[in-house]
């Protein structure tokens, strides 16, 4: 896409872009926004879980098997 953005905020902008466009399903622009929270939540407010930390790993495999298959 010619993008070197980097910021969460701005990769969840792209993400949600693609999503309207069909070119990725809604549920990964959710995961990710998700992500984002349980990240922010871990660094900032000091709440998290390893039940949290071992679903979004998973989610984060998902993601990343979907975004090399939107790449090929």
């Amino acid at each position: 896409m010619g993008l070197k953005e980097r910021r969460y905020f701005a990769i969840a902008i792209v993400l949600e872009r693609l999503s309207k466009e069909g070119k990725l399903e809604s549920r990964y622009v959710n995961d990710f926004r998700a992500a984002m929270a349980s990240r922010e939540d871990a660094d900032y407010r000091y709440v998290y879980s390893s039940d949290t930390a071992t679903y979004m790993i998973e989610v984060a495999g998902e993601f990343l098997g979907r975004i090399k298959k939107m790449i090929k």
